[in-house]
């Protein structure tokens, strides 16, 4: 994936403090997870946020899930055991409340068999109109960010999964959307993350409705099955796909947090609490033996 170390300002057509909601759109997606009900992992990606995306449209979408046979699930396929679907519906609750504003009930998309509501009102969480996509089976990330695209008015947009967030100094996100605007062949910009120095790309810019589970194993193929170097690169043209790597890739501009750790902090604590009075009755038993 070819990549640059320098965005330098090519045009005015996006300002330098400010993104236009008709540039660019933020999809936030989210699905079950260990630490639901808490709205912990939610709101650290919203805080991470640049200031300059705070007036952005923004659609939250919340993924379907089934039951799993087992008590344990399988997170990744959308399988989740009975006690975690109980928490599901609190945490969808609890992130419409997050911005302290009126939300419209929910209405069911015949076409894109979908429940929709919206914030009416901006809030101090997010200036821009709100829009949560609710689905009722699994879809995956990737048709998600489909359906999402079906309710964005914007030409580009901002892709965030619920436990990746940006870090300081955030990306200029406003230069960038200039390179989109002036550069043809760029349609697609991921950023680095610490882990996975070697292009991971969980939090991504992009434009069109191709689907982010299958563009990478045909982006892949495309480029290996070239006949010749110059094969190689028209059909990466055909993708566009760069990576924004500032410094060779020593400043990252995303972070992972886990879903599977972050749990509501009541019951951290009282599983802290469980360990040292569980260590306590152990060394109490070893010293009576």
């Amino acid at each position: 994936m070819p990549v640059f170390n320098e965005v330098i300002m090519t045009s005015e057509n996006v300002a330098e403090d400010c993104v236009r909601p008709e540039l660019l759109t933020i999809i936030l997606t989210t699905s079950p997870t260990p630490s639901a009900p808490s709205t912990e992992l939610i709101t650290s990606v919203l805080h991470s946020l640049p200031l300059t995306l705070h007036k952005l449209d923004l659609i939250i979408t919340f993924d379907g899930f089934t039951i799993s046979r087992n008590d344990h699930g399988r997170l990744k396929k959308g399988q989740i055991p009975q006690s975690m679907a109980d928490t599901y519906a609190p945490y969808i609750e609890n992130v419409k409340s997050l911005f302290n504003t009126t939300v419209t009930e929910e209405h069911f998309d015949n076409r894109m068999h979908t429940f929709v509501s919206e914030a009416v009102n901006p809030s101090s969480m997010h200036g821009g109109h709100i829009t949560f996509v609710r689905h009722k089976y699994r879809q995956g990330f990737g048709f998600c960010i489909k359906s999402a695209l079906e309710y964005c008015k914007s030409k580009n947009v901002l892709v965030m999964q619920h436990d990746w967030i940006f870090v300081r100094p955030s990306p200029p996100i406003s230069d960038l959307l200039n390179l989109m605007a002036t550069e043809e062949e760029i349609n697609y910009i991921t950023f680095v993350a610490r882990q996975t120095v070697g292009y991971k790309d969980a939090t991504v810019i992009r434009r069109g409705d191709f689907i982010e589970d299958t563009m990478g194993c045909q982006y892949l193929s495309s480029i290996v099955s070239a006949s010749s170097d110059e094969e190689s690169v028209e059909k990466w043209l055909d993708f566009g796909c760069w990576l924004y790597y500032p410094h060779d890739g020593k400043d990252v501009a995303i972070r992972h947090l886990s879903g599977r750790t972050n749990l509501v902090k009541v019951e951290q604590e009282a599983r802290i609490r469980s360990y040292i009075n569980g260590n306590r009755m152990r060394k109490l038993n070893e010293s009576h033996e």
